[in-house]
């Protein structure tokens, strides 16, 4: 679960949840980690474990209705990382009381996993929430032609080209930047006639293009530059 600060609230902008099909409760508004430590949160340090128990009586009516409807008995917040604007967590549900064994557990593994969440691969998660989107909106949907297919459809220059590939990867504008050895703002620039080439107006509609449209041609093809 990824949270972002705007206007004093906390927003949530990404989450990855594989039983919400099967929930029969009413969705949550943000996050049951925000509902129920609220603020508090805000001093988090990543690394640690935050337990429902722990907490005041949460405030959002849905809690309870959601955790009824899962089978849930109590839930524990796992803290990766912690900044002014930005919160990652895993909040981790039990449908029995926990044991000491899996706290022990929780308490050993957390510092390393923070500190690789710390030093992971920039644009996973929109990559993740890229692909998700992909599926539910263009299932059964004919498939555009390939951006990054070997007769360049859109007619992109190499470099265009291959910062579509990176940003494909889920690398992020500061990621291309970094591997292909220019400046932030020179990649920013072939964004910009990256869209008109494409018909695309933002960096997540290219990147949803980019994913949805990926296709391997084998062959004697060779790759077309403009």
């Amino acid at each position: 679960m990824r949270t972002r600060r705007t206007d004093g609230h906390q927003t949530r902008i990404a989450q990855h949840d594989p039983g919400a099909e099967r929930s029969f409760g009413r969705p949550l508004r943000l996050s049951l980690a925000e509902s129920v430590f609220g603020q508090a949160l805000d001093g988090a340090r990543a690394g640690t474990i935050w337990h429902e128990a722990d907490a005041p009586e949460p405030s959002d009516p849905f809690l309870r209705e959601f955790q009824t409807a899962r089978g849930f008995r109590e839930f524990c917040v796992l803290v990766l990382a912690s900044g002014a604007t930005e919160r990652d967590v895993i909040e981790l549900h039990f449908r029995d009381p926990r044991s000491e064994r899996v706290h022990a557990t929780l308490a050993a593994v957390l510092p390393t996993v923070a500190r690789t969440w710390a030093t992971r691969q920039f644009g996973i998660i929109s990559r993740d929430v890229a692909f998700r989107r992909l599926d539910a909106a263009a299932r059964g949907a004919a498939a555009p032609a390939a951006i990054l297919g070997p007769m360049n459809p859109a007619r992109l220059s190499r470099c265009e080209y291959r910062i579509c590939l990176c940003l494909s990867r889920g690398l992020s504008v500061r990621g291309a930047a970094s591997e292909l050895g220019i400046t932030e703002t020179t990649v920013r620039s072939h964004l910009r006639s990256i869209y008109a080439k494409t018909q695309t107006a933002s960096q997540a509609e290219l990147l949803f293009r980019l994913i949805g449209t990926r296709v391997v041609e084998t062959g004697s093809a060779t790759l077309r530059y403009a």
